[in-house]
């Protein structure tokens, strides 16, 4: 950029240059530069044109494998899905709760994930192996949202007080000590594309496209 600005100040013109070698110079780099700039347009539109025949492959793979699971997984309605225990990851920073795939609707949970796994993998969509035992979770808080208000309240409590963190932590163990946790249980009807780049203004992930997964 540096370059840029020494060779084409305003009064620096082809037809204004007093030395051969400098016009010469100040040719190619403007022919050089606009090239590269045709070149990095063309990129940009080609990558676009990549991105928007992956997204539809992508939608086309979740709608035939909504459609299947319609008719074989879920065909009698909506799969149950129980939650229980607690978990943090990431930096602490994520509570979320485990999805039972133990139970029937959990097995065939893994099955729909790892065939769509195995499907986005031919197409070149993903290169990591699928992940056995297959781990789906709901999140239920993301500390990261809350910061400040988390501030705040360690600013306010007295020596020797638990941090929010600590109380939150206690809360979650003891829930999972219990003998038996059940921390609810969800019904969804549909399968839903993401997009983890983008988000919604709710703070959802933008979502690309949703499929019915179940008759009822």
């Amino acid at each position: 950029m540096t370059l840029v600005r020494k060779l084409h100040p305003a009064s620096l013109t082809p037809e204004r240059c007093t030395s051969r070698s400098v016009c010469c110079v100040f040719r190619t780099m403007q022919v050089k530069f606009t090239a590269l700039a045709l070149a990095l347009k063309l990129a940009m539109l080609f990558y676009t044109f990549v991105v928007d025949v992956a997204t539809d492959q992508a939608c086309q793979v979740l709608h035939a494998e909504a459609t299947r699971v319609a008719a074989e997984e879920f065909v009698h309605g909506s799969p149950r899905f129980d939650f229980n225990n607690w978990e943090f990851f990431g930096n602490n920073d994520v509570l979320h709760a485990k999805l039972d795939v133990a139970a029937a609707d959990g097995r065939r949970l893994s099955a729909v994930a790892e065939r769509l796994h195995g499907e986005f993998e031919q197409l070149g969509f993903t290169t990591e192996n699928f992940r056995h035992p297959y781990s789906p979770h709901m999140t239920v808080w993301k500390t990261s949202r809350d910061r400040e208000l988390i501030k705040s309240l360690n600013a306010r409590r007295i020596p020797d007080e638990p941090s929010v963190q600590d109380d939150v932590f206690q809360v979650v163990a003891s829930f999972n000590n219990a003998a038996e946790t059940s921390l609810g249980t969800e019904y969804p009807r549909s399968i839903e594309l993401l997009n983890m780049k983008e988000k919604e203004e709710d703070g959802y992930y933008k979502q690309v496209a949703s499929a019915f997964w179940c008759s009822g």
